[in-house]
């Protein structure tokens, strides 16, 4: 009788290591990350370093567009308004169906993209 002896798989995560604040952090692609940052100033430094390194962002926000776009002026970015009335590129933010589906959209179409949700 054979035994089988399963193989050790050994997951790598791709990384970017980006400069926030003052200090270099080193972000793992496939993880998820909890920053809480009331102003949004270190969720908008490490988009940026983000963006920078290539990777295309999808921003989930209650700020309207305009304001995020004035906040993050990125050339790859698509983002969704968290707002009670409907409309283009706006989602009510008890509909959880409808942003888990633009959020797997977003995901399955950018490899190593970044999303960002505002204002949990």
């Amino acid at each position: 009788m054979q035994t089988h002896t399963p193989e050790l798989a050994i997951l790598a995560f791709p990384s970017v290591s980006i400069r926030s604040g003052k200090c270099d952090q080193v972000i793992d692609f496939g993880r998820i990350y909890l920053l809480r940052d009331e102003r949004l100033e270190k969720t908008v430094s490490i988009v940026r370093s983000l963006a920078d390194a290539g990777k295309d962002v999808f921003c989930i926000s209650r700020y309207h567009p305009s304001i995020m776009a004035g906040r993050l002026p990125l050339r790859n970015m698509e983002s969704v308004w968290l707002g009670e009335r409907a409309g283009e590129d706006r989602i009510s933010p008890d509909n959880l169906n409808k942003l888990k589906h633009r959020i797997a959209l977003f995901s399955r179409s950018h490899q190593n993209g970044v999303v960002v949700i505002d204002g949990l």
